[in-house]
């Protein structure tokens, strides 16, 4: 069967030609890499000691953890509401 030209679907064009653009479509795929890996590492802080006040913050955690326990037997939970009515 005999098509003309006109009907016969052409292919397009490509858009980026591979060939001519590889350092191009390198270049973006590093840069995409590294930004990648800088999201997801986590940055490390500037001053290693905690601050006074997150020092007395932890400290006071610690203690109410000490006084709440774990609240898993009676004793604890004995030990918790005693705890509560001193507060």
């Amino acid at each position: 069967m005999y098509l003309p030209p006109s009907l016969i679907p052409r292919t397009p064009k490509p858009i980026l030609n591979c060939q001519t653009n590889t350092p191009l479509s390198t270049a973006l795929a590093a840069s995409l890499v590294v930004l990648g890996v800088l999201s997801t590492t986590p940055l490390s802080p500037l001053h290693s000691s905690p601050s006074p006040a997150e020092s007395e913050k932890s400290e006071r955690n610690a203690a109410l953890m000490d006084a709440y326990g774990d609240r898993m037997s009676l004793a604890d939970m004995e030990k918790a509401l005693e705890a509560y009515e001193v507060r």
